[in-house]
């Protein structure tokens, strides 16, 4: 099973990967629609960028909860998300343990990281080389 993975000190906080997630799902540049998120965060030792990605959980909770079975796993542990079967009770974001399941005002169904589909272009397009899969 494979997932993300970010390394901060390698982050610009371009919020490049952001753009192309909400691009590569939406087809439209805006960070709020996107299922990865770059924060950046001010303190003695300087600027440190953080991010927000599902972890691909083996057992994931987010899974058992969903009443109408539209987020599942493929073959290769990935989630999958079928819009057409989210009724958008948002149960899966309350499952969530680490809080990585986002939602967005205008859409009715949750943002969650599918890889899209094991070639997440969130790492293909990061300038930085801060995010990989693993």
């Amino acid at each position: 099973m494979s997932k993300i993975i970010f390394n901060p000190d390698k982050c610009s906080g371009c919020h490049i990967c952001e753009e192309a997630c909400s691009y590569s799902h939406f087809k439209v540049i805006n960070i709020s629609k996107s299922r990865i998120k770059i924060s950046t965060k001010f303190s003695a030792k300087g600027v440190v960028h953080e991010a927000k990605v599902c972890n691909q959980c083996e057992n994931a909770p987010c899974t058992k909860v969903c009443p109408t079975g539209a987020l599942s796993k493929n073959e290769k542990g990935h989630l999958v998300f079928n819009e057409e079967k989210c009724t958008g009770c948002l149960l899966c974001a309350k499952a969530c343990p680490y809080g990585l399941i986002f939602t967005h005002p205008e859409l009715k169904v949750p943002l969650v990281c599918d890889m899209c589909g094991g070639d997440p272009l969130c790492v293909k397009w990061c300038p930085m080389e801060a995010l990989e899969v693993r």
